[in-house]
């Protein structure tokens, strides 16, 4: 069984049953951790196998092997449940709300794609879009001004005002992209149609996309924004990870999942080993392995090093 221990990047108070180093949570050997807030858990490496060295990125933008979009298990109403590796949202009582995995930020060029794995119990109720960690959970999508949705019947929401002539979606198995220039405008289409029901509309040229300024001006606040999902009893909605229809030209593809934490790792146990890796993090020249390792503490980085 492999030794290993769950990191996350953790700016506020210390999480019970961890130690803190930096900005890294650092967990227990071998122990899964569940809901913590907003903080999302990666499991490290094996410790096994090498001297590990862990360290945060504050940027969210290490590269992982995860190449799936998910649904977040953090960031959802309570009567929404997951499956499918995450990847399978679905409700069977009301209506409620749920953020994905990966964040964008303003100046992101990113196109998301879904498909309706079973229809609500009423048409009108089920929305995609944009939101912000702050949405109401136990609403819907656009119901105030930390989110935009757009619902199987056409309408866009947004601060509880539709505006009509939108895309429907009202079809099991549709499939839903939307292409967001992060800061500017959105477009959305179904089963590879116009987006935004307007054939004269394309995100590679800027053309016909829904004016997305007021919403962030409404959220200057905030750096991170997430795909949305409203649904309604019976509904079920399925992140792909693949585009069934064209890409628009400069946007890129979400379903690669990126980490606030990375990793480095010996490749064996030997003292001369671990002090080479610290010295190609640090670009220092270190006299032993406990000036390496001291050197890592004061920097925020945790290691499985231990003095012998």
């Amino acid at each position: 069984m492999p030794n290993s221990r769950f990191f996350a990047y953790n700016i506020g108070e210390q999480i019970p049953g961890t130690i803190q180093v930096g900005n890294l949570a650092v967990g227990e050997p071998n122990k899964t951790y569940g809901n913590t807030g907003s903080v999302y858990w990666w499991n490290g490496p094996d410790e096994d196998l090498g001297y590990v060295i862990a360290y945060s990125q504050s940027d969210g933008t290490h590269p992982t092997s995860v190449n799936v979009l998910k649904w977040n298990s953090l960031m959802k109403g309570i009567h929404i449940r997951l499956s499918n590796n995450d990847k399978t949202a679905s409700i069977t009582n009301g209506q409620q709300s749920i953020l994905s995995t990966r964040e964008i930020k303003i100046g992101d060029k990113v196109i998301f794609s879904v498909s309706l794995s079973s229809l609500p119990n009423a048409i009108g109720k089920i929305l995609l879009g944009i939101g912000t960690k702050a949405i109401n959970f136990s609403s819907y999508l656009g119901s105030s001004s930390r989110s935009i949705g757009f619902s199987d019947i056409g309408a866009r929401f947004y601060n509880s005002d539709p505006e009509y002539g939108f895309p429907s979606y009202i079809s099991k198995d549709s499939i839903i992209d939307l292409a967001i220039d992060v800061g500017n405008s959105i477009w959305i289409r179904v089963d590879g149609g116009d987006w935004n029901d307007d054939p004269n509309s394309d995100p590679s040229l800027n053309l016909g996309g829904y004016n997305l300024k007021d919403f962030f001006s409404s959220n200057s606040d905030v750096k991170e924004f997430y795909l949305a999902a409203t649904l309604f009893e019976g509904a079920s909605i399925q992140t792909l990870n693949r585009l069934n229809f064209q890409k628009p030209q400069g946007y890129d593809f979400i379903r690669n999942e990126f980490a606030s934490v990375g990793f480095k790792r010996t490749k064996g146990f030997s003292d001369d080993e671990f002090i080479d890796l610290v010295k190609s993090i640090s670009g220092e020249e270190l006299s032993g392995t406990i000036q390496a390792k001291e050197w890592l503490t004061r920097n925020g980085f945790w290691t499985s090093f231990e003095q012998s």
